[in-house]
């Protein structure tokens, strides 16, 4: 993002990977000015808390706001919209701590690099960019809250 000159340390907000953080970075996110169409969130659990907060509020997920989270975890195939996500290869992970540690126990340099390739998983909770929420309006529905 700072190669492509949009990143906006304002626009990141941390959270402690558990279902209520997400909800309460949700809940900083609804005061924002100007509200992003969309948000990738560093775990599956942060997202889900993150959706109960928006839907809460009134959005309509996906048309509202597009949120994506990170582990593939199995509540992701099961919440409602289901939760777009990226997956983590857990087994090339495994495998790759095992040789990690073998080589340790043979005294062997470990290699300082190790690329496992993600997989998106597309689901419901992401949807095309409605053109008429890029000025920054957002059209509540009568259960809004914010």
């Amino acid at each position: 993002m700072e190669e492509k000159e949009v990143y906006d340390e304002r626009l990141v907000f941390a959270g402690d990977f558990t279902e209520d953080s997400g909800y309460q970075c949700a809940e900083k996110i609804m005061k924002l000015e100007k509200l992003p169409t969309a948000i990738f969130i560093a775990s599956d659990l942060m997202a889900l808390g993150a959706m109960r907060a928006f839907k809460k509020n009134g959005f309509n997920l996906p048309a509202d706001m597009s949120i994506i989270g990170f582990d593939n975890i199995p509540m992701a195939d099961y919440s409602t919209p289901r939760l777009t996500t990226v997956g983590q290869d857990a087994v090339g992970m495994g495998k790759w701590s095992v040789r990690l540690i073998l080589n340790k126990i043979k005294g062997k340099e470990p290699q300082q690099k190790y690329l496992l390739k993600p997989k998106l998983i597309i689901r419901d909770s992401c949807s095309a960019v409605n053109i008429n929420k890029l000025d920054g309006e957002f059209e509540k529905t009568p259960e809004s809250k914010i």
